[in-house]
């Protein structure tokens, strides 16, 4: 196991109505991101890849929202802007 994956284990959902609708297993797996200094737990059904690509696919994904969310809400206030506020100012 990487250094870096903390835990790799098979974990059940024990609740009554948990179990009754996802009686399969999922994948809980602990990741330490040196870089940030930080601690992840990925819980996931994904038992076909390794442990660290499942970190590194949420690493990414994490990364993409980020941007997303980033770009996204100037643009949406500024669209705001435009929709509402233009007509009123110019009288259109």
């Amino acid at each position: 196991m990487p250094k870096n994956i903390l835990t790799d284990a098979e974990v059940k959902l024990t609740g009554y109505l948990s179990e009754k609708k996802y009686p399969e297993t999922f994948r809980l797996i602990r990741f330490y991101d040196e870089e940030d200094d930080r601690e992840f737990t990925f819980l996931t059904n994904a038992k076909h890849i390794t442990a660290n690509d499942v970190a590194n696919l949420y690493k990414k994904r994490w990364l993409v929202e980020l941007f997303s969310k980033s770009n996204l809400i100037p643009l949406f206030r500024g669209y705001i802007f435009n929709f509402l506020l233009v007509p009123i100012l110019t009288g259109h």
